[in-house]
């Protein structure tokens, strides 16, 4: 009898235990904080506010060349922005030409195109020289003495616009064979980037940059167009006018674009 009696009072305890842990198991399992997403959110947070600013610092303090991991191709070229500081230190504006809200120099047009370039031509590889760096604060005679004491540079370029008067369009200037397969390539290399006609190429005899024995290397003076018809294109498209030139110069040194 007692032992009858014993075993349901026993099935009832332990059924009675059970019901108690699970739901003292459940409370726990609610109210405790879960340690490693809380710990995994902590360190994400802290992940996302710090790469910004560590991001924007590598950026304003990395050279374009090595931003973009560019391999050295062991080509080198001087980029000359035409006119600028003269040898007596004067300004030379070059052509100049007002709209009657505005006045553009050719010396300071010539600037963006000239960097834009440089930039594609470092992201390329290629080592640059330029005036345009500080703002053409160098001349022709200078940059002359500079190629004869750099015998190593594959190739230079002087960028100017034409007076307000000129028609439309590119018109690269060149003297001999080598000069004009690199004004070639530099002209084809723009109208691939800019919508803007082509004058062709032309032969002068009479300039500085073409003909000077100081150059040891193909020379060109590449006239992006007219200071007034085609001032828009100056003003505003220079940044793929400098690239339109850097790939222009890639393909002349049979090197891939790294842009």
């Amino acid at each position: 009898m007692r032992e009858i009696l014993s075993r349901p009072v026993i099935l009832i305890i332990i059924a009675a235990v059970c019901v108690i842990g699970t739901g003292l198991a459940m409370v726990v399992f609610l109210h405790e904080p879960s340690e490693p997403d809380s710990q995994a959110q902590t360190e994400a947070t802290r992940a996302s506010s710090s790469v910004p600013e560590e991001t924007t610092a590598a950026k304003e303090t990395t050279a374009p060349s090595e931003a973009a991991g560019a391999e050295k191709t062991g080509f080198s070229v001087y980029i000359e922005t035409g006119h600028g500081i003269e040898d007596n230190g004067n300004w030379d504006a070059g052509a100049v030409w007002s709209d009657g809200s505005q006045t553009y120099e050719e010396a300071r047009l010539m600037i963006p195109i000239a960097k834009a370039m440089a930039k594609y031509l470092r992201l390329s590889g290629v080592e640059v020289y330029t005036d345009a760096d500080d703002d053409n604060n160098m001349n022709l005679a200078y940059t002359l003495d500079f190629l004869d004491s750099h015998p190593e540079i594959d190739a230079f370029v002087n960028i100017h616009c034409d007076w307000e008067e000129a028609g439309s369009g590119t018109m690269p200037l060149y003297r001999t064979e080598e000069q004009k397969a690199l004004a070639e390539a530099l002209n084809q290399g723009v109208h691939e980037y800019i919508d803007i006609p082509d004058r062709g190429l032309v032969y002068r005899d009479d300039l500085d940059t073409t003909t000077s024995e100081k150059a040891h290397c193909p020379a060109v003076i590449f006239e992006t167009g007219s200071i007034s018809a085609d001032n828009k294109t100056l003003t505003t498209q220079y940044e793929d006018y400098g690239k339109g030139l850097a790939a222009g110069m890639c393909r002349y040194l049979g090197i891939p674009t790294g842009f």
